[in-house]
């Protein structure tokens, strides 16, 4: 049976890969294969990249586009270890799919990919890329084909047909296309959200009454609160917890660790959904109804999406009005809804404002990680340290406090204080009106110029910083390399020292041994001469002794004759 999560991710893709193989006229086949195999059908896809083949940036690529670093697990001697790498990055899946065509294209080892009669056959493609070498693994092509054959692949393509008719109906619905292609539509619909998502209203009730207080409250609720509700309501307590790829976390569930999924699935089988912070927020934007320009899919959504360090990006440009730490820890200065910003050595973290207590402290709903979607203050010291500032809808209601906060009008005790002025006639009433705004004109726009500064030197100083840490990680790593390489230097010095020592004492044993024999048999030789030399004495005395008695015998004979 397909592995639903496998059959998901083909589906989230399809729609740009579509597109890419139209436009480029590789088959729809490898570019959705590749991608399955490249990021192990998404489970290791890179959060916040769109990087569909987990292509790595280095300075030798050529690669000019965004970068950013993540932990990955790499196998080195056999051994698996985390190193601290950096991707690539792009805007869309879309763009990631581009670029690796331009990519294969303007790589001459790959042209027979594009030739005529090749281009579009899904079983020639694989033939040329096995050709060229693109794998080491020689069982790659075999593997392609088995990919793209496969129930999965088969079920994941089904579906985004399916989305791709959805997402046709729903053009048509639109009536006018404008200068874009149905496959351009397709493509956006795809990469902003493919699953189906029931809007809705906050608060009306769910029942079609015509009361009329429930039509005031929902007329009287602001897009902010709106947004809250929705987080609140959505995230209800023991359904959830912290989420994130690694699941190195400790929280307080049976498990004791946090799930390895941030998009509010039960990766880990604990009875909870896991789910980041950016996770939160972005359902919570979604569920909310209200308008937002260019909001990309859940996975896509990271708080890089809305802020980095103090520097705010374009979506949230579009959508929000940036609020300074300092003004936003004015005495009610934020608003139910406002988006939080936090960012320290541990990372970034965004939440949504809640609202003040009867002690006026700020409180937050937010996913933390030991707790997972839980509201807090802000008053804690850690918190109030990391926090930079607060994003608020642009259409958040009481525009003039906004206005204020932006530096475009004076504002006490949520009033607009009018500027001191003799009574006017129509004309000059009027001249004076044009005055007062070119000059709020221009207060916003020394604000907002000054903000920009602000944000660019925090922009160049998180750079600087991120910059010193990649330097300090890179010396960290080329010390552990080069101590490493000292300690297998001397390991091979002492095994190369002990072999010699032992020769040595070999040889000087071969010596003693040598010398030993050598005593042994002159020792032997001279024991052989003084045998020899006492046999030879005693020989001679006994031959002496004999004579002795021969001659007596001789004597005492002839004696006895006579």
């Amino acid at each position: 049976m397909p592995d639903p999560k496998k059959v998901e991710f083909i589906r989230k893709i399809y729609g740009p890969a579509k597109k890419a193989s139209e436009e480029s006229g590789m088959s729809l086949e490898l570019i959705l294969t590749q991608a399955a195999l490249e990021t192990g059908w998404g489970q290791k896809f890179l959060d916040g990249s769109n990087n569909a083949f987990n292509i790595k940036a280095s300075g030798a690529d050529g690669w000019k586009g965004k970068t950013r670093y993540y932990d990955v697990p790499e196998v080195i001697n056999g051994k698996t270890v985390i190193k601290h790498e950096k991707f690539r990055v792009y805007d869309t899946i879309e763009d990631s799919i581009n670029d690796r065509i331009k990519f294969l294209k303007g790589n001459k080892r790959y042209k027979g990919i594009f030739k005529e009669g090749v281009k579009g056959d899904f079983s020639k493609e694989v033939e040329e890329i096995a050709k060229a070498g693109y794998a080491t693994d020689p069982k790659y092509q075999s593997l392609l084909h088995s990919v793209n054959s496969g129930s999965t692949m088969r079920a994941g393509i089904e579906a985004g047909k399916k989305l791709e008719a959805t997402s046709i109906g729903k053009i048509e619905e639109k009536k006018t296309i404008n200068s874009k292609s149905i496959l351009d539509e397709i493509s956006n619909i795809a990469q902003s959200e493919t699953s189906q998502i029931t809007n809705k209203i906050w608060p009306k009730e769910k029942t079609q009454s015509n009361n009329k207080e429930s039509e005031i409250a929902a007329e009287k609720t602001s897009p902010g609160e709106k947004i809250i509700l929705a987080a609140k309501s959505h995230f209800k307590p023991g359904k959830y917890e912290y989420g994130r790829s690694d699941s190195r976390s400790k929280n307080k569930s049976s498990n004791g660790k946090t799930d390895t999924t941030r998009l509010e699935e039960d990766a880990d089988g604990d009875g909870l959904k896991g789910v980041d912070c950016s996770a939160l927020v972005w359902r919570a934007l979604k569920e909310s109804g209200v308008p937002l320009t260019g909001l990309p899919s859940q996975a896509g959504f990271t708080t890089s999406s809305l802020f980095n360090g103090s520097a705010v990006t374009e979506l949230a440009k579009k959508n929000f009005t940036p609020i300074s730490k300092d003004k936003a820890l004015e005495p009610g200065a934020m608003k139910p809804g406002d988006l939080m910003m936090f960012s320290g050595k541990s990372g970034q973290h965004v939440a949504i404002f809640e609202g003040y207590d009867k002690d006026g402290k700020a409180k937050f709903f937010g996913s933390q990680t030991s707790t997972g979607p839980a509201s807090t203050y802000l008053q804690s010291w850690e918190w109030k340290k990391r926090f930079k500032g607060a994003l608020r809808l642009k259409n958040n209601g009481n525009q003039e406090k906004v206005n204020a906060i932006e530096g475009k009008a004076s504002e006490a005790a949520n009033t607009v204080i009018p500027n001191k002025a003799a009574p006017t006639t129509p004309h000059n009433k009027k001249t004076s009106q044009t005055s007062s705004q070119k000059q709020a004109d221009a207060n916003a726009m020394a604000e907002k110029a000054k903000a920009k500064q602000h944000a660019d030197a925090e922009a160049a100083k998180q750079k600087a910083a991120e910059q010193a840490k990649a330097k300090q990680r890179a010396d960290a790593e080329a010390a552990k390399q080069k101590a490493a390489e000292q300690a297998k230097a001397k390991q091979r010095a002492d095994a190369e020292a002990a072999k010699q020592k032992a020769a040595e004492q070999a040889k000087a044993k071969q010596r003693a041994d040598a010398e030993a024999v050598k005593q042994k048999a002159a020792e032997q030789a001279k024991a052989k001469q003084h045998a020899d030399a006492e046999a030879v004495k005693q020989k001679a005395a006994e031959q002496a002794k004999a004579k002795q008695r021969a001659d007596a015998e001789a004597v005492k004979q002839k004696a006895a004759e006579q």
